[in-house]
C-alpha cells in the first residue's frame, strides 16, 4: 500500500511536469516592467534625471523564454547617450540593440511611453582645502 501513494504522487509530478512542459511551448503575451539604464556617457559625465524611470514592454515569445526573462535576475532597459551631453530624448524603439539581453524569438509589440529625456551633466567635484604648515 505504502509503495502506491509513492507511486501516484511520482505519477502526478511526471504528470504537471509534461503537462507545464507543453503548455510552456505555445506563444504568450506578457507585459513587464523595466528600469532604465543610461548607457554611452562621454567621460565626466553622468545622467541626472530620467523622465521616465521606468518603461513598460509588451513581449511576445514562447512560455519557457517568458519564464527564464521572469524568473532571471532584474534586467535593464539600456539607452545609449551616444557619447553626447545636454538634454537628449530618444524612442525606446530604436535602443533594442542596446539590450543584448533581448533573446532571438522574443519580440516586443509595444513599449510605453514613446519617448524618453534624460540630461547628461559634467561632474563636479567639490575637493577640500588642504592648508600645509
Amino acid at each position: 500500500m505504502k509503495n502506491k501513494i509513492y507511486l501516484i504522487i511520482l505519477s502526478v509530478i511526471f504528470s504537471i511536469l509534461i503537462w507545464g512542459s507543453v503548455t510552456l511551448s505555445e506563444e504568450f503575451y506578457s507585459t513587464m516592467d523595466f528600469n532604465i539604464k543610461i548607457v554611452n556617457q562621454p567621460s565626466g559625465y553622468t545622467c541626472g534625471i530620467i523622465n521616465p524611470e521606468k518603461i513598460s514592454v509588451k513581449l511576445k515569445a514562447k512560455g519557457w523564454q517568458l519564464l527564464t526573462l521572469g524568473i532571471g535576475s532584474k534586467q535593464e532597459y539600456s539607452v545609449s547617450a551616444d557619447k553626447d551631453s545636454g538634454v537628449i530624448t530618444v524612442d525606446p524603439f530604436n535602443e533594442i540593440n542596446e539590450n543584448s539581453w533581448l533573446i532571438s524569438g522574443l519580440s516586443i509589440t509595444e513599449i510605453s511611453p514613446r519617448e524618453i529625456s534624460f540630461k547628461v551633466e559634467k561632474l563636479k567635484f567639490n575637493l577640500p582645502l588642504v592648508i600645509l604648515p
